[in-house]
């Protein structure tokens, strides 16, 4: 057993929670999302529409979960976890965990001294802190600041007033919603003949591990890289980029500038990413993309040809008053109407999986909903959203923006699903 593992028993004496199941050791903390190098993590799923992160996450062995969540595991049995804590909040509680272990030898503390290779070049105004190890040829520009945790290769450059390794920023919101800022534990390793320009930051990992920027790439002037980021081989990133955190860069990508790429985002291999683009969404391989948000180049140009026949309105309802007309609703989101446009299509039906529910006071159920296109070969008109969810009588029953129904009290309501055009079917929803 590694002299950093620590047992379920101690965390649940640590935190006064009581646990669910087997008294596993622990050998780390990260997020369900996030690959490991160890074989036991506790991370915290605390949305049931986060469960699918589990799906590919062996090394989870302990989750902080909701009530909710726990009844879905119980439920659905599609996880086998070893060890659970029900708690109100799972994130704030994993995170108070991790504040409390970085004080102990549970993390790596990178006290070691540094390590500088042959012929590197560093400027008499940069600072290189203990805990860092440099590769041979290595050159580090005026006023640029080495971490402690960091890793540098052969012959990478690091240019003018760079902070590499610079502690991450994470924001926890406590009982009170007051934010505090969660101390980052993690180191940063950048391979070989990389080019870092000026005025960058590249963070440092969270938890365990390393943000890692791999051999031969190339990173423009004022670029920001996110904790937990990982970047593969010969990937170009432009200047004004911003990586979010826990963003995954594969191998051969181009990063365009002004872009931004959302937290956990995944850029496959060979993909493009045009300027002033921001990235939302995973982007498979060898795909180009563009736009706010990106989405393929082919259908970005698509849009824009289409929009100057389009009208971008909201749909508003009226009564007349006096002879006049006043607006009494306005609707939540923009519609995009236009005769002209041929290359798109609305909504013509909603086709719901179950009409109707029977739950008991306390229990959940989601809508499941399916639009029925007006031209089944063209794409759907874009939509901020596509559905939308209204109650009859909140005291039976509530239903939230994603579709769940919670049931509140004995008798029956209707749940009504909008489709953003105005379309709309019901269901009835009894509760005993």
């Amino acid at each position: 057993m590694k002299k950093h593992s620590i047992q379920i028993s101690e965390i649940s004496e640590m935190l006064g929670i009581p646990f669910i199941g087997a008294n596993v050791y622990i050998e780390g903390l990260n997020l369900c999302n996030r690959e490991s190098r160890y074989n036991s993590i506790l991370s915290y799923i605390a949305s049931t529409r986060c469960l699918g992160l589990l799906k590919n996450n062996e090394s989870v062995k302990a989750l902080f979960v909701s009530s909710d969540v726990y009844d879905e595991l119980k439920m659905g049995g599609l996880f086998q976890i070893p060890t659970l804590f029900i708690v109100e909040n799972p994130e704030v509680s994993f995170y108070y965990l991790h504040h409390l272990l970085h004080k102990t030898i549970f993390y790596e503390k990178y006290d070691f001294k540094s390590e500088i290779g042959n012929d590197c070049s560093i400027h008499k105004t940069a600072v290189i802190e203990d805990g860092v190890i440099l590769g041979d040829g290595v050159q580090i520009g005026a006023n640029s600041v080495i971490k402690k945790g960091t890793i540098i290769g052969n012959k990478t450059v690091v240019g003018c007033c760079s902070v590499i390794g610079s502690e991450g920023f994470q924001l926890i919101y406590d009982e009170q919603h007051i934010p505090f800022t969660v101390t980052h534990v993690g180191g940063t390793v950048i391979g070989k003949n990389v080019f870092i320009g000026d005025n960058c930051t590249i963070c440092n990992s969270l938890f365990e591990g390393y943000v890692t920027i791999g051999d031969n790439t190339k990173i423009d002037n004022q670029v920001h890289v996110g904790h937990n980021c990982v970047i593969g081989k010969n990937v170009v990133i432009t200047g004004n980029s911003l990586l979010m955190g826990s963003v995954e860069i594969k191998d051969n990508v181009w990063i365009s500038p002004c872009s931004t790429i959302s937290n956990k985002c995944i850029i496959s291999n060979n993909a493009f990413v045009g300027s002033n683009s921001l990235v939302v969404n995973n982007v498979r391989e060898d795909m180009r993309v563009c736009g706010n948000p990106a989405i393929p180049v082919n259908e970005y140009f698509r849009i824009l040809i289409n929009q100057k026949k389009n009208i971008k309105c909201h749909v508003l309802a009226y009564k007349m008053v006096d002879g006049k007309k006043v607006t009494v609703a306005k609707s939540i989101t923009i519609h995009a109407a236009g005769k002209k446009n041929k290359s798109v299509t609305d909504a013509k039906s909603i086709k719901l999986k179950k009409t109707s529910y029977v739950l008991a006071k306390g229990k959940k159920a989601v809508v499941k909903a399916s639009i029925v296109k007006k031209d089944k070969k063209r794409p759907i008109i874009n939509h901020i959203s596509e559905f939308r969810y209204a109650t009859s009588d909140s005291k039976v029953a509530v239903v939230s923006k994603d579709g769940k129904i919670t049931a509140k009290g004995k008798g029956s309501c209707s749940i009504y699903v909008y489709a953003t055009n105005g379309c709309a079917q019901k269901i009835k929803v009894v509760v005993k």
